[in-house]
């Protein structure tokens, strides 16, 4: 049975237990942001944001499709039940980490984020936050991976850096000059049961096939014997893998690898300030 028709029977399914599941209380490791022109989001400040002038990384999580929802305040407690969030809500997360991080919730019945919406809220992102332009990152598990996969190839410019969890994306063959200089960190379960192990791995063994290589080599750390869920492993930081950041050093913690990228898009945003 082809990927995305497996995805489709089973969405319902998966849809159905997030509507069921109570979510997580609200924790005072981020705020709920109701927003005019964008999906409603939860959001984290660096701990330095409110005293200073400066622009800061973003990360933004995209959240699979067990995590849709209305985007009010109790729904969207459902994208604190992975990435980040979880982290934050669980106390593992790192206080000094220079970043905003902000993860958006959408609902529907579509079993994929409008990459168009996704590119939108960027922008809305950088028009209302002190972002550093340069170093914009996308991360997202199983429909949020392929998310970031997909904002990778349509709007190459968005992002410095992905980390994409459980996830699978379209043939990249021909992206090779406009991927060049987006890094690549992905994960995956090797007993992935919905998204196998196999298509997470194809689009990486794609750029690594690039000619020209990449600028930076893509990389897929597999998740042993983990399945189609088990992404607080990434997000905690207890992966077990390693990657080469920017700087040539070698990072476990995959935000300080994502901090390590620059885009160097945008020379005049200093002049701007």
């Amino acid at each position: 049975m082809h990927l995305y028709m497996r995805s489709f029977l089973l969405c319902p399914a998966l849809m159905l237990l997030a509507a069921c599941a109570s979510p997580p209380e609200i924790s005072p490791a981020y705020q709920y942001i109701q927003a005019d022109d964008a999906p409603n989001y939860l959001l984290r400040l660096p701990e330095d944001y409110e005293g200073s002038n400066r622009r800061y990384p973003l990360l933004i999580f995209l959240h699979g499709i067990g995590e849709k929802g209305s985007g009010s305040e109790k729904a969207i407690q459902r994208v604190s039940l992975n990435g980040p969030f979880r982290s934050m809500r669980d106390g593992n997360w790192d206080t000094s980490l220079p970043l905003i991080v902000a993860g958006p919730q959408i609902g529907g019945m579509k079993w994929w984020w409008p990459t168009d919406q996704v590119a939108e809220y960027v922008q809305y992102l950088v028009n209302n936050y002190r972002v550093d332009r340069n170093r914009i990152y996308v991360t997202g598990v199983s429909m949020g991976g392929r998310a970031a996969w997909d904002l990778a190839e349509q709007y190459p410019q968005r992002a410095a850096a992905i980390i994409p969890a459980g996830a699978w994306a379209e043939d990249l063959s021909n992206d090779c000059a406009s991927m060049r200089d987006i890094a690549v960190w992905a994960f995956h379960g090797t007993e992935d049961g919905l998204i196998k192990f196999r298509d997470g791995l194809k689009p990486v063994e794609t750029l690594r096939d690039c000619d020209p290589s990449p600028r930076y080599a893509p990389s897929l750390t597999p998740l042993q014997g983990a399945d189609h869920g088990n992404w607080q492993l990434v997000y905690d930081n207890q992966h077990g893998g390693s990657q080469v950041g920017a700087d040539g050093e070698t990072y476990e913690d995959i935000y300080r690898w994502l901090l390590t990228f620059s885009r160097d898009i945008d020379p005049q945003q200093d002049q701007e300030d």
